[in-house]
């Protein structure tokens, strides 16, 4: 298998994963709202701790994401 391949496919991957995260993000805004709105939940403090985490690991998703698009882009350029 080529390198050039392999680089379309880590391109159209990343891409498809670094747009995915955008949908994830609507989702976590909207969750955000609803606990935020949820106050008087016992759990309120638990789900908050877990929303946090999830943007953290959105952010992360992102940039690597972002690595990966640029790795199949060099990799275009090999024969």
């Amino acid at each position: 298998m080529s390198l050039r391949l392999i680089g379309a496919a880590l391109l159209a991957i990343a891409t498809a994963v670094f747009l995915a995260t955008f949908w994830w993000e609507r989702d976590f805004l909207c969750r955000a709202i609803k606990n935020q709105m949820d106050i008087e939940n016992t759990s309120y403090r638990r789900t908050l701790e877990d929303l946090q985490f999830e943007r953290h690991a959105l952010e992360w998703v992102r940039v690597l994401s972002a690595f990966g698009m640029l790795a199949g882009v060099l990799l275009q350029f090999f024969k």
